[in-house]
């Protein structure tokens, strides 16, 4: 917004001040591209074959969930009554869309088989948590998420729509920011910043604890994540006998830390075995292509959605006796112009501009 002030000043500068009158003026909305927060395969309408799903995040509206046709490229926007976004996103084994929250923390869904309900609240699994960062499913059928300010866990079941805070994975850490799900059931979440650790829950006793010797604990985060072979990888930097930080990369075999070289990777697969790589984010839109392994032919399928306006983050004067921004999630710059208006200039890498 630009203020024109109108100044009106007594004759007698002495006996009056100056006073204050003035409007603001909607300059509009310089940039309109959606952050994306996470992409997933899921069923179509009728469970016959799989769709794209994209999560968006934006601050002029609620977040809103994409599907994309991978042979046709049609699109459909499914919005959400509330939030403005959700790291967490995966899908259920009752086949639905489930988005974990920032801001109030709760748990969304979207059912493929009744797209005209769009995304509809779950609930709230922990009245103290304002975060569910990440949201895995595990072989119990339910998900477990974990959260922020009070770094806990939390779970739902989608066979019951049960929904229980588990508490606390640290007593004094706030994040509880990476979760992941072994085959022998039990749940590993990254907790931090201050003293990093990793926790490991046992959903059959609700029993939890810490797997880190004391003197790894140092002031850092651990990403914990499943890799293709269904196993937990954690990457962990951690001090050594010698005065040395080293990172390294263990594979979690029950509560033993094993050493390997890499996380086997994951590939968003559709059930007739193509993939779905190179997914990019555009002005507007994005694209991905449709791979197949057997023959190494891809396609490119792109698509668009309307958003609704990003976070203003920064401003400031700059040449051409313009104002120039930028937006946070995504990270995108513009500038406004007195005689042209606004004009989106486009991406910087990067997390946010401070200055």
């Amino acid at each position: 917004m630009r203020l024109h002030p109108a100044w009106t000043c007594s004759l007698l500068p002495v006996l009056a001040a100056p006073t204050l009158a003035g409007t603001f003026e909607d300059l509009g909305i310089p940039v309109t591209k959606a952050g994306n927060m996470g992409i997933l395969v899921g069923p179509n309408r009728d469970g016959t074959r799989d769709l794209v799903y994209l999560n968006y995040m934006q601050a002029g509206a609620p977040l809103f969930v994409l599907s994309v046709d991978p042979d046709t490229g049609e699109t459909h926007q499914y919005p959400a009554p509330q939030e403005t976004g959700g790291w967490a996103f995966v899908l259920g084994p009752d086949k639905k869309v489930y988005v974990g929250t920032f801001g109030e923390g709760l748990i969304l869904r979207f059912d493929p088989a009744k797209p005209d309900d769009n995304v509809t609240i779950v609930g709230k699994p922990s009245p103290t948590e304002s975060y569910v960062w990440q949201l895995v499913l595990a072989p119990d059928g339910k998900l477990y998420g974990c959260t922020y300010p009070q770094a806990k866990l939390v779970s739902f079941d989608p066979a019951t729509g049960k929904m229980e805070d588990l508490g606390r994975m640290d007593p004094v850490e706030m994040y509880s920011r990476t979760v992941a799900a072994a085959p022998n059931g039990k749940i590993y979440t990254g907790v931090g910043p201050t003293r990093q650790g990793l926790v490991v829950y046992d959903p059959q006793t609700r029993e939890h604890r810490e797997l880190l010797p004391e003197k790894w604990r140092i002031n850092n985060f651990i990403a914990v994540q499943n890799g293709a072979d269904g196993n937990v990888y954690a990457g962990i930097t951690h001090p050594t006998d010698d005065g040395k930080t080293v990172s390294e990369t263990f594979r979690l075999d029950d509560e033993t830390l094993v050493p390997v070289t890499a996380v086997p990777g994951k590939t968003l697969t559709l059930r007739d075995g193509r993939e779905i790589v190179g997914h990019a984010e555009g002005n507007k839109g994005g694209s991905f292509q449709v791979r197949d392994p057997k023959s190494g032919e891809s396609r490119t399928v792109t698509f668009e959605y309307k958003g609704a306006g990003s976070i203003i983050f920064m401003v400031g004067a700059g040449p051409g006796e313009s104002v120039y921004g930028s937006t946070a999630m995504p990270l995108e710059v513009f500038r406004n112009d007195p005689e042209h208006g606004n004009e989106h200039l486009g991406n910087m890498p990067g997390g946010e501009v401070y200055s």
